[in-house]
C-alpha cells in the first residue's frame, strides 16, 4: 500500500492529510488500519540479547526492528508498517508468532540502524542467500537458474550460453527454505509439494533500487527428494529487439520481411527449447505493430509486455487452453495472432482455421527443421490441403555459442574432425578457432551466442507438394532447390569467419 492508496483511508478516519499529522496521529490512524496497537517508542532501549534469535542481517532486509520478546511472540516495528511481504517474511524465517506495533517510521529507522550498527557475524538469513543467487542470474545474463534436490542436499545451476554450469551447493534446510521463500514470491501454493506448478516473480536488486527489474518464470517439479525449481530469466532488453538487430543473413532478412506483410496465412517459427523463438516472434510483432492494426497473443506463460499489444495469459487450470482463448479472440476482430506454442491436435485445427479465415498467424513448433513443421502439423492432425493453402513460410533456429575473443586462437583441426563436418580438405592457410579459457569466459572458451536461420518459404511448387503429401525429404530438397540455405550451411559460414567452433556447429546442426 503506497501513500496514494492510504491518504482517502487516512480521509475517511477524520484526517485532512499525511504530511501536517503529528507522528502520534499518524501512529493512531495506522494502527486503526492495520488492526494493532501503536507506541511513539520514545523513550525506548533496545534489547541486543535478541540477535541471537532476531539476526541484524534479516532486521535490515525487513526494515523491521525486534522490540520485545513475550512468553508466546515476539513484538516488532517496521519502517513500513503496510510490509505486508516483511511481516510474512519474518514469520516464515522466525517460524514464531509475530505481532507488530505501528510506530514513527523515522524513530523506527534510529532504533534498526542502532539494532544493527554492533553486527559482525557473518550470519547470512534464506533471503540474502537467494538475493545472492538471484543477483548471480541477472549479472552473468543465465537464462535459467535450476535448484535440484539429491540425498545429500541441493545443487545451484546456471545456464549461461545454453550450457549448465554448477555453482556450490548447500544443506537440505537451506534448500527446503529457499524453496518456499521463492514459492511465496511467485504467488505459488507453498503447502502444495505433490504436483508441478508455475508462477512468476520480479526482483530488483536491493543494492541498487534505481535499476530495472528483473521477471522470473519459475517452475516447480515435485521429485524423489524435494521439489526441483527452475527459474527462467525474463530479459525484457529481448522486448527493444528489431528485426533489423538480429543476426539475419541480407537474404533472409529481406524474404522474412516481405513474408510478414502478406494479408493473410500462416508463419511458423521451430527451434529447440532455449533457441530464441520468442525472441524471433515479438521481434515480429513489433515490425507489424501499428495503430490500425490489432494485434492479439495466446502464450503460456506471457514473458514480455508489448505495448499496444493484447496479451492473453493461457491458464489450463480454469479451462483458459489455447484452441478455447483461439476460439474467443477470433471474436475479437484480430488482424494478427500470435499463438504462444502450437502443441496439440486442437490448437493446430484452430490455427489453421484462423489463418483460412483471413488472419496473419505466428506461432512456435518444435521440430528439427523448417520442413520438418509441415509433417509435425499433418501428424497433429491438420490438413494437407489447408496447410497448402495457408502456410506462407517456416523460420527454423538455433543459438551457436560464439568464441570468446580475449582467448581466441587458431588450430589445425584432424582428419576426422572434418570428416564429421563434411569437408574433405581446407586450404592451408585457412585456420580453425577456438578458445583457449580465461577470466573474461569463466575459462569456458565461449563468451555470448549468435543465432543461425533457416527460411523454408511456400512457393507455388512447395504449395503444389504439399497438397500432394510429399515426404518431409522431397520438400527439404525443393526449397534448397529453390534457394535456402540450411541450417549447417549458415554454422559452417560462422565456423569459416571464426566466430564459432566445429564443437558447436556438430551438436546443434
Amino acid at each position: 500500500m503506497n501513500s496514494k492508496e492510504i491518504l482517502p483511508l487516512f480521509q475517511e478516519l477524520g484526517f485532512a492529510d499525511t504530511s501536517s499529522m503529528k507522528p502520534q496521529d499518524f501512529c493512531q490512524a495506522t494502527a486503526a488500519l492495520v488492526g494493532t496497537d501503536a507506541s511513539l517508542l520514545d523513550p525506548f532501549e533496545i534489547d541486543f540479547s535478541l540477535k541471537k534469535v532476531f539476526p541484524p542481517a534479516l532486521a535490515a532486509r525487513c526494515q523491521a526492528v525486534p522490540l520485545t520478546r513475550e512468553e508466546h511472540h515476539l513484538c516488532v516495528a517496521l519502517v513500513d508498517p503496510f510490509d505486508g511481504e516483511a511481516l510474512a517474511l519474518l514469520r516464515f524465517m522466525l517460524d514464531e508468532p509475530i505481532e507488530q506495533i505501528v510506530a514513527p517510521p523515522e524513530r523506527v529507522k534510529e532504533l534498526l540502524e542502532c539494532y544493527c550498527s554492533s553486527e559482525s557475524n557473518s550470519f547470512t538469513p534464506v533471503a540474502d542467500h537467494l538475493e545472492q543467487l538471484l543477483e548471480h542470474a541477472v549479472a552473468t545474463q543465465a537464462s535459467d537458474l535450476h535448484l535440484e534436490p539429491s540425498e545429500q542436499g541441493w545443487t545451484i545451476r546456471y545456464r549461461i550460453d545454453g550450457v549448465l554450469q554448477e555453482h556450490p551447493s548447500f544443506s537440505k534446510s537451506r534448500g527446503l527454505a529457499m524453496v518456499s521463500r521463492l514459492k511465496l514470491m511467485a504467488h505459488l501454493d507453498i503447502a502444495e509439494q505433490r504436483r508441478s506448478q508455475d508462477g512468476r516473480l520480479e526482483y530488483r536488486s536491493r543494492n541498487d533500487r534505481n535499476s530495472p527489474s528483473s521477471a522470473f518464470r519459475v517452475a516447480t517439479l515435485p521429485t524423489q527428494f524435494g521439489e526441483s525449481l527452475v527459474l527462467r530469466l525474463l530479459d525484457r532488453r529481448a522486448t527493444c529487439l528489431d528485426l533489423e538487430q538480429l543476426s539475419f543473413p541480407p537474404t533472409v532478412r529481406k524474404a522474412l520481411l516481405e513474408l510478414l506483410l502478406e494479408p493473410y496465412g500462416l508463419f511458423i517459427v521451430t527451434g529447440p527449447t532455449g533457441s530464441g523463438k520468442t525472441t524471433t516472434l515479438y521481434s515480429c510483432l513489433q515490425h507489424l505493430h501499428h495503430e490500425t492494426i490489432k494485434i492479439v497473443t495466446a502464450e503460456d506463460p506471457v514473458e514480455y509486455e508489448l505495448e499496444g499489444v493484447l496479451q492473453i495469459p493461457i491458464n489450463e487450470a480454469i479451462g483458459l487452453s489455447f484452441p478455447r482463448t483461439l476460439r474467443s479472440l477470433l471474436r475479437h476482430d484480430p488482424d494478427i495472432i500470435m499463438v504462444g506454442e502450437t502443441r496439440d491436435a486442437a490448437t493446430a485445427k484452430m490455427a489453421l482455421q484462423a489463418s483460412l479465415t483471413g488472419h496473419r498467424v505466428l506461432t512456435t513448433l518444435h521440430t528439427g527443421d523448417a520442413a520438418g513443421a509441415i509433417a509435425r502439423l499433418l501428424e497433429m492432425g491438420g490438413e494437407a490441403t489447408t496447410l497448402a493453402t495457408v502456410l506462407r513460410g517456416v523460420l527454423a533456429q538455433r543459438l551457436l555459442r560464439t568464441i570468446c575473443p580475449a582467448c581466441r586462437m587458431a588450430y589445425q583441426p584432424g582428419e576426422k574432425l572434418l570428416a564429421s563436418l563434411g569437408l574433405s580438405h581446407t586450404p592451408n592457410d585457412f585456420h580453425f578457432y577456438r578458445g583457449e579459457g580465461c577470466d573474461a569466459c569463466q575459462q569456458t572458451g565461449y563468451a555470448g551466442r549468435q543465432a543461425i536461420f533457416e527460411l523454408f518459404l511456400a512457393t507455388d511448387e512447395i504449395q503444389n507438394l504439399i497438397h500432394q503429401g510429399a515426404s518431409h525429404l522431397l520438400l527439404r530438397e525443393k526449397a534448397i532447390e529453390q534457394g535456402m540455405v540450411p541450417l549447417r550451411a549458415e554454422a559452417l559460414r560462422l565456423l569459416c569467419e571464426g566466430i564459432t567452433t566445429a564443437e558447436e556447429v556438430l551438436q546443434w546442426t
